[in-house]
């Protein structure tokens, strides 16, 4: 699959999320479908997270991606683990625990902090 499909296949993924995002948000405002937008919700992210795994592979053969956009993925891939799990937990393919979900975005956030900090250090140094 081209560069230019994978975009336009990201860009109707986002635009789902919108729509799920404000539909979820609509049902537990209004008390109703919760369950099931509650199940959809636990899919749609399972879905999602393979998808992104699928386009970094897929992207990564086609072109070597730069350090900072490995460090950025590889943050982004441990938090989608981090919610794999968690939502495969609450379909109850795996055993209920902890939300643990939160690590996983940590890590994530203190992947772009560490490109973030080393761009600042390079414009920095080039002054």
């Amino acid at each position: 699959m081209s560069t230019q499909r994978w975009r336009k296949a990201l860009r109707w993924i986002l635009a789902a999320q919108i729509v799920f995002g404000v539909m979820r948000f609509l049902s537990l405002l209004i008390h109703f479908g919760e369950k099931f937008m509650g199940l959809a919700n636990n899919v749609f992210v399972i879905a999602v997270c393979a998808l992104l795994a699928v386009y970094y592979i897929a992207v990564r053969q086609t072109k070597s991606p730069s350090r900072e956009i490995s460090v950025v993925f590889a943050g982004l891939a441990i938090f989608a683990l981090f919610a794999i799990e968690n939502n495969l937990a609450y379909l109850i393919v795996l055993p209920q625990h902890e939300d643990f979900e939160p690590i996983g975005f940590f890590i994530f956030v203190c992947c772009l902090g560490t490109v973030t900090a080393r761009r600042a250090s390079q414009r920095k140094n080039a002054c």
